[in-house]
């Protein structure tokens, strides 16, 4: 069971499903302590995929529904989580510095 508010576990549950759709090698770690990046890399070892780093950036994926979702990344990764995005003709992203 999660300790997460709920409006929190809907945020990161709708951002999951939205990196999913993308078949992104960039997912959200749903459990990451806040503050920190959420981003986790599938092409890295198992034991290195979650970025430890502090969250400087938020990506909102737009999808045209009025359904849009943020997610939270550091430097490194608020680009290549936006660029995800590049390859659906129905999901846009934007980053966006919130440090």
């Amino acid at each position: 069971m999660s300790t997460l508010p709920l409006r929190e576990q809907v945020r990161r549950d709708r951002m999951s499903q939205v990196l999913r759709s993308l078949s992104a090698h960039l997912m959200v770690w749903y459990d990451t302590p806040a503050g920190l990046c959420e981003v986790l890399d599938t092409t890295l070892p198992r034991d290195q995929q979650r970025c430890p780093r502090t969250t400087t950036h938020g990506v909102t994926f737009f999808q045209g529904n009025g359904d849009d979702v943020t997610a939270y990344a550091c430097t490194e990764h608020a680009g290549p989580l936006a660029a995800t995005a590049l390859r659906s003709p129905y999901i846009r992203a934007s980053p966006y510095r919130i440090r």
